[in-house]
């Protein structure tokens, strides 16, 4: 394919089960490969690895060095489980002064370029290629454009589309991560650690060949009009687009971010997969203080308020109705979204609202305050900003465009979350590429967009199928780390009743099946994503999804959850147990065993469609019962329907 092999392969490491292998060769002309197997069953064929650093030239293989090595932690800010158990086997292939370091885990395969410690490295080019096995069926999101060379800018928002690998268009800019469904395993692809390094997109190599090669993007350079580029994110890409610095980064960083391959039985292996977060550059300092919580938005209803005293919109009152209705909810945060700045000059608040006195009083109930801004407004004064608003007693921002993935990208989001902790700030990323590790190295990172959230339902068009693909992003996006999905909508439809609604927005699926996504979407920064009004003429539903917490013991899933027809998941914390489920296209009765549970009764709160559900789609039934480890729950599901279950333990009466 890449060239013939050489017989005997330079370096083989296999997990400690014996499962996941990754294997590292050399074809005759001494180009370098990497394979990846599971149980014997080849996923990835040998494909050409490359690393080209000015001065660092790669030198023949010596002999490989073998090891183990344990990435396994207390992991207090992870939403899935409150410790990772990661034992690895290592292998490292010295190349010169640039080695090859590989790892094996139960969870999957990682390698990654080991660079010299000292001194600042140019990184010309890297050589990758993702080579699936056959022609397996993908999930794969990215931009279909015109040309291969268009430069892509957005807010890495698609659709993942589930095609042949022979069949996806040759001129599709495709994101991280990506999954590859095989015969009897499956394989999640992504990149961990990327600061200050380009994020890689994955082209075709040719039409219809079912090959990728690895695209890294130059650095962009900076345009010579410094306060143009400053003053928003189209002049940004005005004017940096296409103008690409000769080399990826300069770093003096001693490794290069990891090549992750995340391998299971079944795709419900890959939802509970702990390996990029594993992987990741462990937290820097202290950060006791970061306090995951659900927050208000008022943007998504364009700042509905039903039943107010006042007019609802942009000034003092209005926030602060919301922060009377998040204390009575046990709700920790309020977004202000754009708005409540002119002109999006965050030095310039609108007249008619008092964000001191707001955030004064949010302190007072115990709500914090959450300020949106552009990332380009934060070029060259982010400690300006940071220091304002961390006196103010703001708890932190919605920082939104950042919209590449170069190396200055990534290490703008580095540079800032580092601003942001020492002020004790959340960061809350929107309009940027999915996680890679940022949000493990520093925690106050609470949550990244990079997905296709409730926000889609107010511009897309009626064939815009998003409650296709909450069946899918489980096992794609989700992998790669937390996600900001803006859930419990409260007014939901069929998908085939869907049409776009700017300030009325109409979610697809069931109410059941939003509020499983509470659940199933790991976050440190959850968004309740209607107006406030809304979720108080129903205060039993919202008491209820405001009860879900943030962060678990143990998350694990269904194995008979399948991309398009249903997923099950089960998380615990402490000894109350949560169960969420979504269902397909058509309806189906869910059936959950229950024989998990230690003995003793239970008291269910379930939540689940009702029998108009398939038309009337915000109908649900709230519902109590007591249950044994001996039952199994049956739960009708309406098309795109769902339904979350809480189980708390009775406590016997002496």
């Amino acid at each position: 394919m890449f060239g013939q092999l050489l017989l005997a392969a330079l370096m083989t490491v296999t997990s400690p089960d014996g499962k996941n292998t990754l294997t590292v060769d050399r074809t005759a002309d001494g180009s370098l490969t990497y394979a990846v197997a599971r149980r014997g069953e080849p996923l990835l064929d040998a494909a050409p690895i490359a690393i080209n650093i000015k001065g660092l030239p790669l030198q023949p293989p010596s002999s490989p060095v073998y090891g183990t090595a344990d990435f396994s932690a207390e992991t207090p800010y992870y939403p899935k489980r409150s410790r990772i158990e990661l034992p690895a086997n290592t292998g490292t292939l010295p190349l010169g002064k640039i080695s090859l370091k590989a790892v094996a885990t139960n969870q999957g395969v990682a390698f990654r370029w080991e660079l010299p410690a000292d001194g600042l490295k140019e990184v010309l080019s890297e050589t990758f290629h993702f080579a699936p096995h056959g022609n397996p069926e993908l999930l794969i999101g990215g931009y279909l454009a015109k040309t291969r060379d268009f430069f892509y800018h957005g807010g890495y928002q698609e659709l993942h589309h589930r095609l042949r690998a022979k069949d996806v268009e040759h001129t599709r800019i495709n994101f991280l991560p990506v999954t590859l469904l095989g015969k009897k395993n499956v394989l999640c692809f992504t990149d961990v650690d990327t600061d200050n390094y380009p994020n890689i997109e994955l082209l075709t190599t040719a039409p219809g060949s079912g090959i990728f090669e690895g695209r890294l993007r130059g650095a962009l350079r900076a345009p010579k009009n410094r306060r143009a580029f400053c003053d928003g994110r189209r002049d940004v890409f005005r004017l940096c687009r296409g103008s690409e610095e000769p080399w990826l980064t300069r770093t003096a960083a001693a490794s290069s971010p990891w090549r992750v391959f995340m391998l299971a039985d079944g795709v419900s292996g890959l939802y509970a997969n702990d390996l990029a977060e594993g992987l990741a550059t462990p937290p820097h300092g202290d950060f006791s203080w970061v306090k995951p919580g659900d927050s208000t938005w008022e943007w998504l209803t364009g700042w509905r308020l039903d039943g107010a005293p006042f007019k609802p919109g942009v000034h003092t009152d209005f926030y602060k109705y919301q922060i009377d209705f998040a204390a009575r909810f046990g709700i920790s945060y309020i977004t202000l979204d754009e708005g409540w700045c002119v002109n999006r000059d965050v030095f310039r608040v609108v007249p008619a609202l008092n964000l001191p006195e707001v955030i004064r009083y949010g302190k007072s109930k115990g709500v914090g305050v959450i300020l949106w801004m552009d990332s380009a407004r934060l070029i060259g004064c982010a400690d300006r900003v940071f220091d304002l608003y961390g006196k103010m007693g703001a708890a932190g921002f919605k920082i939104d465009f950042v919209e590449h993935n170069d190396a200055h990208a990534m290490r703008f989001m580095y540079d800032t979350a580092e601003k942001a902790a020492r002020r004790h700030l959340l960061i809350n990323w929107h309009g940027v590429a999915k996680p890679a590790g940022l949000q493990r190295t520093w925690p106050n990172v609470v949550a990244f967009e990079g997905i296709v959230g409730m926000e889609h339902m107010r511009w897309e068009k009626p064939a815009f199928d998003m409650a296709r693909n909450d069946l899918r992003m489980p096992f794609v996006r989700l992998p790669a780390g937390v996600a900001d999905y803006q859930t419990c909508p409260m007014r939901n439809v069929p998908y085939r009743f869907y049409r776009p609604g700017w300030n009325n927005l109409l979610a697809q699926g069931t109410r059941a099946h939003h509020s499983a996504l509470a659940l199933l979407c790991d976050t440190n920064f959850r968004i309740l994503a209607d107006s406030v009004g809304a979720y108080e003429r129903e205060p039993d539903y919202t008491r209820f999804v405001a009860s879900l917490p943030l962060h678990f013991d143990s998350t694990d899933c269904d194995p008979r959850s399948a991309p398009d027809r249903q997923i099950i998941v089960r998380k615990t914390a402490g000894s109350t147990v949560w169960i969420g489920g979504l269902s397909g296209r058509k309806a189906q009765t869910l059936a959950v065993p229950l024989d998990f549970l230690s003995p003793g009764t239970y008291t269910a709160t379930v939540l689940r469609d009702s029998p108009v559900s398939d038309t009337l789609a915000a109908d649900y039934i709230l519902e109590t019962r007591s249950v044994t480890a001996a039952e199994t729950l049956k739960l009708p599901c309406a098309p795109d329907g769902g339904f979350l279950v809480r189980l708390v333990p009775d406590v016997k009466k002496h």
